[in-house]
């Protein structure tokens, strides 16, 4: 059997089988591919009756432009506006036909939120809220691709110059931050002013948000700011 990777190439699969076959034919062989051992997205549709509900009643993704290549911090602006809500790497965005954000998509995201409040302690409280989410975490031995962002030097060094920690002891070994300069923007009655200051030894970064600032910024995303 050919890889079926989303709900798309599942249903193509569904209808390959309704030719010339009768319809309880085809869901019996649809059944059988859908209930192996190998099938990631299992849980979301864990019996038959769910299985061909999903499939007749299915519309395609639209979408046909990726925003991102996987863990690749390089290259050209991707579009994320700073409301976005980020796609994590989960099974049920793949399902969906959905493309998870990559490493260069969280950082665009950030400049966006920078930008669009003149404030980078506000940008990082949102931003946190969002990258510390259950879905971008290791579960029971299976991690996203975003983990592996802390290793790639690029994208370190840029949350490090916003005071956001992302590296581990190993990437911080890999990556020279011992120069890192702060590049902080702060909202003054509504004029941004850039705040840079060097430092020649990389402070352990403790989360830069209050407790105060990170539920804001959780309550205004998920609002759909």
């Amino acid at each position: 059997m050919e890889e079926l990777n989303n709900s798309d190439d599942w249903v193509r699969q569904f209808n390959r089988y309704q030719n010339n076959r009768i319809f309880a034919e085809a869901v019996q062989l649809i059944w059988d591919d859908w209930n192996s051992s190998g099938n990631p997205f299992f849980e979301l549709l864990p019996n038959v009756d769910s299985l061909i509900f999903a499939l007749v009643t299915h519309r395609a993704n639209r979408a046909t432009e990726p925003i991102n290549e996987p863990l690749q911090i390089a290259g050209p602006p991707q579009s994320i506006a700073w409301n976005d809500a980020p796609i994590y790497d989960t099974v049920s965005n793949a399902w969906n036909g959905l493309i998870d954000w990559s490493c260069a998509a969280w950082k665009h995201w950030h400049v966006a939120l920078e930008t669009h409040f003149k404030d980078t302690r506000k940008a990082n409280a949102i931003w946190e809220v969002a990258w510390q989410h259950p879905d971008n975490s290791c579960a029971w031995g299976i991690c996203p691709d975003t983990q592996y962002c802390r290793y790639d030097c690029d994208f370190v060094e840029y949350f490090a110059t916003k005071d956001v920690d992302i590296g581990n002891t190993f990437s911080k070994s890999v990556c020279d931050l011992s120069n890192v300069v702060l590049n902080l923007v702060s909202a003054v009655d509504d004029i941004s002013e850039g705040v840079k200051s060097s430092t020649n030894t990389l402070k352990k970064i403790a989360p830069v948000a209050t407790i105060a600032l990170i539920a804001w910024g959780g309550n205004q995303l998920y609002k759909g700011l």
